[in-house]
């Protein structure tokens, strides 16, 4: 599983049947109690080379995101990537430029983000990532052996079981002491 307290809840709170966005300390408790459970068929919590050993056999499943599903897929033609039924999380990427950056910074920033932004970039970071583009100018750029595939741009019916992980204030770090518990817990 990634290694990684909103996403893991997420997963947790969708099998149970509740919003990945869930504030309700006993429906946390519930997903942390699934999670302890979880532990037992786990090789462990990594964010970093699930794909790695999905692709080498080492894993048979992972929790993990498509784009490093699908570099699996190159070096394991078994390796698959499905959203479970219950549902998941959609991804959304973000760039920002601090407010404590100096004149020089922000316009660097800002070019960099101009540049990023201009379709036929934003086609190559797709084609390279293989991550949907957010900007619908590229898309037309983009090969279609990628936006034909539905683990990259999922069809409605599968979009339709996704939600966004939104900020949960103050219930911040009541979801960071469970995920320690489901750490410590043997």
């Amino acid at each position: 599983m990634l290694d990684d307290t909103r996403e893991s809840f997420a997963a947790a709170l969708a099998y149970l049947g509740y919003d990945i966005n869930s504030t309700d300390e006993a429906q946390l408790q519930e997903a942390k109690e699934l999670l302890i459970q979880a532990k037992a068929g786990l090789a462990g919590y990594d964010s970093d080379t699930f794909e790695d050993q999905l692709a080498s056999g080492e894993n048979l499943l992972a929790h993990g995101w498509n784009g490093d599903f699908l570099v699996a897929q190159e070096e394991n033609e078994n390796v698959a990537y499905v959203t479970p039924q219950e549902g998941g999380v959609i991804w959304v990427d973000a760039i920002c430029i601090p407010n404590t950056a100096s004149p020089e910074e922000k316009l660097a920033a800002e070019m960099f983000i101009d540049f990023i932004l201009r379709p036929d970039i934003g086609a190559m970071i797709t084609e390279y990532t293989w991550f949907a583009s957010p900007n619908a100018a590229a898309e037309e750029l983009i090969d279609e052996e990628i936006t034909s595939d539905p683990t990259v741009y999922p069809p409605a019916e599968v979009i339709e079981r996704l939600n966004f992980l939104t900020p949960v204030g103050e219930a911040e770090s009541l979801y960071q002491r469970l995920w320690d518990e489901v750490k410590a817990a043997q």
